[in-house]
């Protein structure tokens, strides 16, 4: 049975809900920070898919830690102050919490946005990643529709961008203009790397990762995903994602 419990981390004025799953083994070794997309993103990833991979981390004696971004899902704030700089503070909070908790191993796998903040907060104590459907070029079709004259009218007009629930605000947009792409944070990365992508996402296209893992050193992996779109959804896709996943953290970690 996997055993999960919720916790709160505090970041200035920020609470940051998380749910720490614990090793099947209960070793404080080897842990695996999740960071979930967005907008209108939470915790437990597109269809659960964080949480399946936390669980499955469990069973092969892996802890691992996924939590909400300020103004997502549990945690405190207002999502229209979303920021990359925002939640880059929020990683490292995280990551500071779990060093704290006295995890020596850990790693990080981000989905979508995610990978963006992924990048953001890279630092030399990350020993092993996974890049899931990954934001990396931000203008290649991920963020570019902000961009457009009927969504700057908005901006003008509101204050801010509606996306569903979520609103955009200004300083994010003022980001893009700055850092359109983390390709440079790419060439920082010299540890082992997978990258899984559906060949048919037309939100953040698969051309992101392909570039990517060109960048990127060695122990690599590269895995797309025929006719899979964004977040990879279908049962049979999360498999792979999971199985690849457990395989790579398992093998390198």
């Amino acid at each position: 049975m996997v055993k999960e419990k919720k916790v709160i981390i505090k970041r200035e004025a920020i609470s940051l809900t998380a749910i720490i799953t614990s090793a099947n083994d209960n070793n404080k070794n080897k842990i695996v920070i999740l960071l979930h997309g967005g907008p209108q993103g939470n915790k437990d990833g597109p269809n659960d898919i964080l949480k399946k991979i936390a669980h499955r981390l469990s069973l092969s004696n892996i802890a691992s830690i996924r939590f909400d971004f300020m103004g997502q899902g549990e945690s405190s704030g207002d999502y229209i102050n979303m920021t990359m700089a925002n939640q880059a503070k929020d990683f490292e909070e995280i990551f500071k919490y779990v060093e704290n908790q006295g995890f020596q191993k850990i790693g990080v796998i981000g989905e979508s946005f995610g990978v963006s903040c992924l990048l953001n907060g890279f630092n030399d104590k990350i020993k092993v990643i996974g890049l899931l459907w990954g934001a990396i070029y931000l203008l290649d079709e991920t963020f570019a529709i902000y961009l457009t004259e009927s969504y700057q009218k908005e901006m003008t007009e509101n204050g801010f961008i509606r996306e569903g629930t979520d609103k955009i605000g200004i300083e994010f947009i003022n980001e893009l203009s700055i850092t359109n792409n983390l390709e440079v944070k790419l060439k920082e990365i010299d540890i082992p790397t997978l990258l899984i992508h559906g060949e048919q996402d037309t939100e953040v296209p698969c051309r992101q990762s392909i570039k990517a893992y060109e960048l990127i050193q060695e122990p690599k992996k590269l895995i797309t995903i025929p006719n899979g779109e964004h977040c990879l959804r279908k049962p049979t896709e999360q498999s792979i994602v999971i199985n690849e996943l457990d395989f790579w953290f398992s093998k390198y970690l």
